[in-house]
């Protein structure tokens, strides 16, 4: 039998220098009644992160989807901030992400795809609630920059979901609730 599996991470703290995405727990707690919801997802399987180290982060990635079968659907949505290197490839933050170390503290979209490309499910959907900043040698930059999400995350059987553009800001409630997106 078929089965919905989902990966929620929410990423709101942060070790330095990074805007905080204060909904981002909000935004995944709002996802998991919906995904969970008998009448709305009916996902089996609904996995939470939030604020997890790379490590944890890897592992989960690696843990949820090489468990899904062909017939499978597999979602990660992702609520944090993506950097972009200096090589213009996607990294999305962990609790632990800084700017000395961005390959070594956060999550190259890459990996993502590699691990979603291994998976046996042919039915994948990848939810982006972020928005995309530069890391430079001199610090974050604070307008947000292009990245060629289709390249970084697309494959067949694959939809990418984004709640911007890679050149537009994602608006958050105030105080922190769910995103405008979520």
């Amino acid at each position: 039998m078929a089965k919905k599996v989902a990966l929620l991470i929410g990423v709101d703290q942060y070790a330095e220098g990074l805007t905080t995405h204060q909904a981002a727990s909000h935004d995944v707690a709002a996802m998991q009644r919906v995904l969970q919801e008998k009448t709305l997802g009916d996902f089996t399987r609904v996995e939470l992160l939030i604020n997890p180290n790379l490590e944890t982060l890897k592992e989960a990635i690696k843990n949820v989807f090489d468990q899904c079968g062909v017939n499978d659907l597999a979602l990660v949505f992702f609520s944090g901030q993506g950097i972009i290197n200096q090589d213009g490839k996607l990294y999305l933050t962990t609790s632990i992400t800084t700017k000395d170390n961005l390959e070594g503290t956060a999550l190259p979209a890459s990996l993502l795809h590699q691990q979603l490309s291994r998976s046996d499910a042919q039915q994948q959907i990848v939810i982006l609630e972020c928005d995309y900043y530069s890391a430079s040698a001199d610090g974050w930059l604070t307008e947000p920059v292009s990245v060629n999400l289709k390249e970084e995350l697309s494959a067949p059987g694959r939809a990418v979901l984004t709640s911007s553009t890679t050149t537009q800001t994602s608006f958050e409630q105030k105080p922190a609730h769910s995103s405008l997106y979520t």
